[in-house]
């Protein structure tokens, strides 16, 4: 991005954050309200990137740390992650944030959602439900619809509740595996050290424990439990439940790592109230299996999911330049998304180079090969021309 670009932004920012603070996202803990009364709220996520830079993103390394005794599913890979929003972290600095759901999705949350949405499309009203025990059992479609129930719910009844990225409104989805993974490890709110553990807890003597954290086998009787229980602590971000109580559905596409894999069903992350606690931890990752193989759909009674909040890029108020100028300079930085190349790792606009280097010498290779036979035919084509010439000067001489 050109220095003039850059400050025209830097203080466009600066304006609107004076003006319209409603432009930069919210610190704190968002809350929407439902029908009925009920709530849902979001913690933020920030990541330790210049809100400045358009395309920001932060390399992570996801997967076990334990090397050959994780299995393929689990197995360490490096990819990169970006935020959605804009706000003041905590050294009230400009940066890069997204919002995850304090808990999974409560039935009752379901419950006033889906209601509100059969009664405004004239279907018919499911009862009421007010537990607080995840919901669990539905189907991606299912809760697709789900969302965009509780998007349009939002947008015509608590719109100034959504941050905004710019001129774009926020709007609910499921979180991406890495949004999850990166999440269920601390995030930006831990050292390195414990964001490298298998999960992010400690007890006052800085060990490693479960303990109080999550439902596992042990702690939970083998029994689900309300989300966002008093009986348990939040992860070091706010959230409740990353690990255990139910598996949780995400936006992210099964393959063997986080890049370049070859790609199967949705991802399920962690594990549930049944997991027994030495096999619970951030990694934990399955393939989901919506259908049985007699063609009948299968419901998962302990996967749930959350919620997150993502905007729109072409909506934030970028003009066109700025978001091709703001690529590229992401596609230049240390933080380009990587591909393998023989060399080890490189960025993308470093591997566009390589391959169309590449690509050039092996047109060239071709060209060459190319015009070597065009040379031996044209040798023939000569020589040929010679004999005809002797044959019609020897007819003329006679």
């Amino acid at each position: 991005m050109s220095n003039y670009s850059q400050s025209f932004r830097t203080l466009f920012l600066f304006i609107f954050f004076i003006i319209s603070p409603k432009l930069f996202a919210s610190s704190e803990t968002i809350t929407f309200k439902l029908p009925d009364n009920a709530i849902i709220k979001f913690q933020p996520v920030f990541l330790g990137l210049d809100g400045n830079k358009i395309f920001a993103s932060k390399r992570v390394k996801l997967g076990s740390r334990e090397g050959d005794d994780s299995n393929y599913k689990e197995r360490l890979s490096t990819t990169n992650l970006g935020g959605s929003f804009i706000g003041k972290n905590y050294n009230g600095e400009n940066d890069w944030l997204y919002y995850l759901g304090q808990t999974e999705v409560s039935q009752q949350q379901w419950n006033v959602v889906m209601r509100w949405w059969q009664r405004e499309n004239g279907l018919t009203v499911e009862p009421e439900n007010n537990s607080q025990l995840p919901q669990t059992g539905k189907t991606p479609a299912e809760i697709l619809t789900f969302i965009q129930a509780l998007n349009l719910w939002v947008l015509k009844n608590d719109r100034e509740a959504l941050p905004k990225n710019g001129n774009a409104f926020a709007y609910v989805r499921l979180p991406t595996e890495v949004e999850w993974a990166y999440a269920a490890r601390g995030g930006n709110n831990v050292s390195h050290d414990v964001f490298d553990r298998p999960y992010p807890y400690v007890d006052e003597n800085g060990t490693e424990t479960l303990d109080g954290y999550e439902w596992d086998r042990d702690s939970s009787g083998n029994r689900v439990k309300e989300v966002g229980s008093q009986y348990i602590k939040p992860n070091p971000l706010g959230l409740y439940d990353m690990l255990g109580n139910v598996e949780e559905l995400t936006y992210g596409i099964f393959g063997q790592d986080f890049l370049f894999a070859r790609f199967g069903g949705l991802v399920i992350r962690g594990g549930n109230y049944s997991t027994d606690p030495e096999n619970l931890k951030v990694s934990m990752r399955t393939e989901y299996d919506g259908f049985t193989q007699d063609g009948n759909i299968l419901r998962l009674n302990k996967v749930g999911f959350r919620l997150a909040l993502g905007s729109l890029v072409s909506e934030a108020g970028y003009t066109p330049t700025e978001l091709d100028e703001g690529y590229n300079e992401y596609l230049s930085s240390d933080s380009g998304v990587t591909q393998s190349a023989a060399a080890g790792k490189t960025s993308l606009s470093q591997q566009a180079i390589t391959d169309q280097l590449n690509h050039s010498n092996i047109e060239r290779e071709r060209l060459i090969e190319e015009n070597h036979d065009l040379r031996e035919k044209l040798t023939n084509v000569e020589s040929k021309l010679v004999v005809l010439k002797g044959n019609l000067e020897k007819k003329t001489m006679n």
